[in-house]
């Protein structure tokens, strides 16, 4: 009987679930907006200091310290074939999940959180979608 009360009054973890299912954190990428599963985030930062690492991809920028865990961190414009911009005040480092491993994704933040109205899922993670294209 308690713990009914206790449910009743937190509620279930399976429902946190569902009310973040098909929700996006989304950022936009030159005329496409893009997103990350909502439950596959799991830190925003600020953008900070990268440390390069030498013989990779132009698009992996380097590896941050996040207190104390080391983290590769990409560039989703350099990755996605799009021209770079300089990181400003609005650029912002989202730590998620690729395969088990901790990944920086440098993007230039909206802070929206939205439905998808369709979805792309990209190889290696079926967190990220193409959320919308703009004309």
């Amino acid at each position: 009987m308690r713990q009914s009360m206790i449910d009743d009054l937190w509620g279930d973890d399976e429902e946190d679930d569902d009310t973040q299912k098909d929700k996006y954190l989304t950022f936009r990428l030159d005329v496409e907006d893009y997103g990350i599963e909502i439950l596959h985030v799991k830190e925003i930062i600020s953008i900070q200091k990268i440390t390069d690492v030498p013989d990779l991809p132009d698009f992996v920028k380097g590896v941050i310290n996040l207190r104390g865990q080391v983290i590769p961190t990409i560039d989703l414009r350099l990755r996605f074939g799009i021209s770079p911009k300089e990181y400003d005040e609005r650029t912002c480092i989202i730590i998620t999940h690729m395969n088990d491993i901790p990944v920086g994704v440098i993007v230039r933040l909206r802070l929206r959180c939205r439905r998808a109205r369709r979805t792309v899922s990209f190889r290696g993670s079926g967190a990220w979608a193409r959320t919308s294209k703009s004309s």
